[in-house]
Order: structure tokens, then sequence, then C-alpha cells
């Protein structure tokens, strides 16, 4: 930034739909398509979604079949915001 003094940078991060224009920022980086027209959206880059888990979890528990319903284990849900949903995912 010593290039440019006159730029400040201020990082807000939220896992709640925000409104740019209407909260003043000028540029935003999220993980899903905003559908709002009044904004230019180019795409960065591309993300997968994995579910891991360690060698000692999965000889204690077994593999799982599915994502849906876990047999047994500990288990944890989770989103990357509040419109991507991900399955139910398993901590090592």
């Amino acid at each position: 930034m010593s290039n440019h003094p006159e730029i400040s940078v201020d990082l807000h991060f939220d896992d709640r739909s925000v409104d740019l224009i209407e909260h003043g920022f000028d540029i935003g980086i999220g993980t899903s398509i905003n559908e709002d027209s009044r904004l230019i959206a180019r795409q960065l880059f591309s993300t997968g979604v994995g579910v891991y888990a360690a060698p000692s979890y999965l000889e204690h528990y077994g593999e799982p079949q599915s994502l849906t319903v876990p047999a047994s284990g500990a288990w944890v849900s989770g989103c990357l915001n509040k419109k991507s949903k991900l399955g139910k995912l398993f901590l090592s």
C-alpha cells in the first residue's frame, strides 16, 4: 500500500448475504452468486467440497456409505453460507 497511501482497505467477514451497495462496499468476494443485477460478477476460481477423516476414525467407525444419515460417529453439519448447503461432515 506504500505505492498508494490514499487507499485504505477494511476487511469485513460475514456468513450472511449482505447488500454490498446498501452497506457501501466497493468490492466483495463470496462463495455464491448474487442475484442482484446492479453488480458485475466475475468468477475468480473454482472450489470443491471434500469429506475427510483420519485413518483411525475410519478404522473405529467404518467408512460412511452416504452423507445423508450417519450410522455412528461424530458428525457436524455445516454450510459455507445460507445459500450453499453442505451435507453432513465427519471430523477426525
